[in-house]
């Protein structure tokens, strides 16, 4: 019985999709806590903390401002709020180091601005940030970027940093349950509009692509209320700069109905309560999913020899369609 290791407390959703990347480094990594040591005077993740930090703070006092400029200057003085505290003090220490410090400053309005300006084109308005959410139906509690709502409409939305991995095979192999065991917790009895990466990359784009840099990316219920309320603006043929969605254009795979956008939902409910049986039974089997070793730095303890596993192609619709036969509705 691993529960000692794993569950010291609610299961997180991190802890499900490491276990569906590899039962091993899961149980490694997240159970004993294995880790090496990072030594610089700037961790790796400190410039991901930044812009979280900015964007919670501009997104906390959306309702405050009355245009771009405004969110641009209060980005500008949180940025530079942040950089006076030890974690981020000795950025500027060095010529490169001034550099970056302005580059920061300078990403984080951009971000910032871009956040504010898609809620300003939309009747949805954050209901909460940093959010504590549970799923009723697993011991799992967790923490969202973001709670958006309109009406009766809930959506989450996670600030990305880094690569956005948000395809429908991600998900169906559980590598990718963190949005939408989120979406599930927040929109208890309301209704879920859409599970949202926004990417708030450090990254320099060029004025024809800047519209689509900040573009939020996910999987969403495309009833035509819900996409009128995510964009104002969205006209006849159109193509959305808030999300990424383009109406009466090609069929998207991850703009379902509502009732579709239910069950794709319910299947993260469905393998997570699987995982956390799998895990409290013992599963440590190194089972990596393909590219789980690539980098892994537990790989010299595993021993590791074989096929990586791997899965096609999957659509949003077969994932919904595998919750309706479970639950004996075909």
């Amino acid at each position: 019985d691993c529960s000692g290791l794993y569950f010291r407390g609610a299961t997180s959703p991190t802890l499900l999709e490491t276990y569906f990347s590899c039962p091993y480094k899961s149980f490694a990594a997240r159970g004993l806590k294995l880790q090496e040591r990072e030594e610089r005077s700037v961790m790796a993740t400190d410039t991901g903390s930044f812009m979280h930090a900015v964007l919670e703070e501009t997104a906390r006092r959306s309702r405050e401002l009355a245009s771009e400029e405004e969110c641009r200057a209060l980005a500008r003085r949180t940025g530079e709020a942040l950089l006076e505290t030890p974690r981020f003090a000795g950025i500027g220490d060095t010529d490169a180091g001034k550099y970056a410090r302005e580059r920061l400053l300078s990403e984080g309005e951009d971000v910032a601005a871009a956040a504010w300006l898609q809620l300003a084109c939309s009747e949805f308005s954050v209901e909460k940030t940093e959010a504590p959410v549970a799923v009723k139906e697993l011991s799992l509690a967790g923490k969202t970027d973001r709670i958006d709502s309109s009406g009766p409409y809930v959506r989450v939305i996670d600030y990305k940093t880094g690569a956005i991995e948000d395809d429908a095979a991600s998900y169906y192999t559980g590598r990718k349950l963190q949005l939408e065991l989120y979406l599930k917790g927040a929109s208890e009895g309301r209704i879920p509009a859409g599970a949202f990466y926004f990417p708030a990359a450090s990254d320099i784009a060029s004025s024809s692509s800047a519209g689509k840099r900040f573009r939020m990316r996910g999987f969403f219920n495309a009833e035509e209320e819900v996409v009128r309320r995510m964009d104002k603006s969205l006209e006849e043929g159109g193509e959305s700069g808030v999300f990424d969605y383009r109406r009466n254009g090609r069929a998207q795979d991850r703009a379902m109905s509502g009732e579709d956008f239910a069950a794709f939902l319910d299947y993260a409910v469905l393998v997570s309560a699987r995982a956390e049986r799998e895990m409290k039974e013992g599963n440590i089997a190194p089972a990596p999913y393909k590219g789980a070793c690539d980098y892994c730095k537990l790989r010299s303890l595993c021993g590791f020899v074989g096929e990586e596993r791997s899965e096609g192609a999957v659509k949003c619709s077969e994932i919904a369609e595998i919750v309706r036969r479970e639950r004996g509705e075909k």
